[in-house]
């Protein structure tokens, strides 16, 4: 068999995005593991229209999609030959790729095309399904309060404040809340009594494959130091009881002291290494 490749369409034939959802959904489950982006992840990447995709297919199946954001590329197949056929395609490009510590089958295959790895950029937690969560006292002055429009301003101002994302507008709340995976409830804040944003996070979760993502989670300057990401956490997990789902996870989840503090103590205890690989 030959297997090509083309660039995945975005508008013109809506068919492509349910292929590669239920093709990243069957990675994950034949592999038994998250060594792949999920729809959950895929859906959430079509807010940006500058990034191309491309699918590789043999006899009209796909059995690999190249998937990036500005530098970095992932390669999503567990077929060697179109492994090999992604980085022949990206041979003279400069790219990191990331590649997590479970993906034994994809390791060898860089090291073939002169990649090594470089560093643990963060991990991937998944959240242990006999882990009971309980809910926490916010301190006084705070509450929780879904994110509707009366608060899409000072939502963007606190995820560029937090993320530095400077893209993050009013149209991107309005796309996001427009997605499948987007229920309102789960879409939740941490407010002061001045009505001020202290933490903000978000369960998604894929209606199909009832696979949930918790992205993002923040907390701002001034409110931090009070436990607010762990209690929202905890009050999303409580909501999230009410949902079907057969996984949570966290992709790249911060690697730092208090975000693995947070992580460990809210049931996402295990962990996946998301290594950069580079020439």
């Amino acid at each position: 068999m030959i297997i090509r490749h083309r660039v995945y369409h975005r508008v013109y034939t809506p068919s492509d995005f349910d292929l590669v959802c239920k093709f990243l959904y069957d990675l994950f489950k034949s592999s038994g593991t998250i060594n792949h982006w999920l729809p959950t992840r895929f859906e959430n990447g079509h807010m940006d229209e500058d990034e191309t995709y491309y699918l590789w297919e043999e006899a009209g199946e796909i059995v690999g999609v190249l998937t990036s954001e500005k530098r970095h590329r992932f390669l999503n197949s567990t077929n060697s030959e179109c492994l090999r056929a992604m980085l022949n395609f990206l041979k003279d490009q400069d790219v990191i790729i990331s590649c997590t510590s479970t993906n034994l089958q994809l390791q060898p295959i860089l090291r073939e095309y002169s990649y090594q790895p470089q560093r643990v950029e963060g991990y991937i937690r998944i959240y242990d399904p006999s882990f009971i969560p309980k809910a926490l006292s916010l301190p006084d002055g705070y509450s929780f309060q879904e994110l509707t429009e009366e608060y899409h301003t000072k939502y963007t101002a606190a995820v560029r404040d937090v993320f530095g994302h400077q893209f993050f507008d009013e149209d991107v709340i309005r796309y996001l809340q427009s997605r499948s995976f987007w229920i309102q409830d789960l879409d939740l804040l941490i407010i002061d009594d001045d009505g001020e944003i202290g933490s903000f996070s978000t369960l998604r979760i894929d209606p199909v494959y009832h696979i949930t993502e918790l992205e993002p989670l923040g907390t701002t300057p001034n409110h931090r130091g009070k436990g607010l990401a762990q209690a929202i956490i905890m009050e999303l997990l409580i909501r999230h009881q009410a949902y079907q789902s057969d996984l949570i996870y966290i992709g790249g989840a911060a690697n730092t002291p208090p975000a693995n503090a947070v992580y460990d103590a809210t049931g996402f205890r295990s962990k996946i290494e998301e290594w950069f690989w580079t020439k």
